[in-house]
């Protein structure tokens, strides 16, 4: 018997039919970066990932992790399968945190995270086991899967035209990857293109966009479905114009409640950047 997969299941049934049935449970604990960072709700971090938006979301979820989450149980033991489970669902808050730390109505639920931290571990710890990926008719190598799960996730971070938790998916998978080539180095040595490869790209990513978040064009105002998010709520596009007005702003009100030292570096390049740029455009 798979205990811990079966105990994961029934944690995130239980917190999602709650969620379902309690809306103020769902907000108090849903991953919100203005409540997180601003205001130190840490708890919301870890029970985000037990949370879900409707029922199918829950079920995809949970389907994924029986499938990928049994091997791993079986054959490494339940022990470092929560490892791998619990450090990649905090290695998916920590990147979506990161490229939305300036969004402070960024919202999302979902297991998506720590579920992607096991698909990609079991993916080197199994290379020569294969994939299915709906509504493909046909089975594919893991390694085909890893490439177009990680192009697929920089580009809808980047985009940002959907309303699915790609920063969360991606940073789960990476700290899956991470994580087994820490404790199996040998995995490492076997598919050294694969895994360098999506390390560096996804490395090269973060350093391009993520050190600046106005650059993503983000235009939501929440959240995580099928890789975690909650629907957002419609909103106008916004054009880069406004984003860095919005950024002066929030700025401009840190430095105004607890003076430049409250910035950080990158916040001060910003402000050095948003204000060069304002100045010789004219606009201010």
């Amino acid at each position: 018997m798979k205990v811990a997969v079966i105990g994961l299941i029934v944690a995130n049934v239980a917190v999602s039919l709650k969620g379902f049935s309690d809306r103020g449970f769902f907000e108090r604990f849903m991953f919100h970066t203005g409540a997180i960072l601003g205001r130190k709700e840490w708890p919301r971090l870890l029970v985000s990932g037990f949370l879900h938006v409707n029922v199918m979301h829950l079920l995809f979820n949970m389907y994924a992790l029986y499938i990928f989450g049994d091997e791993i149980e079986v054959q490494q033991g339940p022990g470092l399968f929560l490892l791998i489970y619990g450090l990649s669902l905090l290695g998916g808050d920590a990147l979506a945190l990161f490229f939305h730390r300036n969004h402070h109505n960024y919202t999302a639920v979902g297991a998506s995270g720590a579920v992607s931290g096991v698909v990609f571990a079991s993916i080197f710890l199994l290379p020569d086991a294969r994939i299915m990926v709906f509504p493909l008719p046909f089975w594919l190598p893991t390694w085909v899967y890893a490439v177009f799960f990680t192009a697929l996730s920089l580009f809808g971070i980047r985009s940002q035209r959907d309303n699915i938790g790609h920063e969360a998916h991606l940073g789960g998978a990476v700290t899956g990857m991470l994580v087994t080539g820490f404790l199996f180095p040998h995995v490492v040595f076997e598919s050294p293109w694969l895994y360098g490869g999506i390390l560096a790209a996804v490395l090269v990513f973060c350093v391009g966009f993520g050190l600046d978040p106005l650059r993503l064009g983000w235009r939501r105002r929440g959240g995580r479905s099928v890789g975690g998010r909650e629907p957002p709520v419609e909103s106008p596009r916004v054009s880069h114009r406004d984003l860095q007005k919005r950024e002066l702003d929030r700025l401009l009100e840190k430095i105004s409640a607890g003076g430049l030292e409250s910035l950080s570096p990158t916040e001060r390049k910003n402000l050095e950047r948003i204000s060069k740029e304002l100045r010789e455009s004219g606009r201010y």
